[in-house]
């Protein structure tokens, strides 16, 4: 559909649903448009050559630069086995991108954490991403980034 009747399209098509249809509408899409998104974003994550790191890499230093976890921790949050997030640790840790630290409530324990150097990736590969994913929007109009902008915002708190 040609951008410019994007709009057109879309209010029509709202402002004759009701409100119910409305929720169906709009999960419909975000589940039509999520994997589209998370596809770009690994997809481009490969290619970028001297980035040294996968999506999952980059999600798991985004999760850790906010808050330590355990390995258990971050398998659940992150929706893969423990074996696994023990795989994608050991990697960061041989990159010396994270560190291990002994948990001070529970001294069996080890809380994963971003280093110095893992928080320097992150924001590297945060700004490369950010630069990839405006240019994807580049040539829309700033009316139609403004809506993409408010619905974004409204995901955001629907999310929270």
């Amino acid at each position: 559909m040609h951008k410019q009747s994007l709009k057109k399209t879309t209010h029509r098509k709202l402002d004759k649903a009701s409100p119910k249809s409305r929720d169906s509408e709009c999960a419909e899409k975000l589940f039509r448009v999520l994997p589209k998104i998370a596809y770009f974003a690994s997809t481009e994550m490969r290619a970028l050559a001297n980035s040294g790191a996968s999506m999952r890499q980059f999600r798991l230093l985004a999760k850790i630069s906010l808050l330590s976890l355990t390995n258990r921790q971050l398998a659940d949050a992150m929706g893969v086995s423990a074996p696994a997030m023990s795989k994608l640790v050991g990697s960061l840790l041989q990159q010396k991108l994270v560190k291990q630290v002994r948990d001070e409530t529970d001294r069996r324990e080890f809380k994963i954490s971003i280093t110095t150097k893992g928080q320097a990736k992150l924001e590297q590969l945060t700004l490369l991403m950010r630069k990839l994913f405006a240019r994807k929007l580049k040539s829309y109009s700033e009316n139609q980034k403004a809506q993409l902008s408010l619905g974004l915002t409204i995901l955001e708190d629907v999310f929270r």
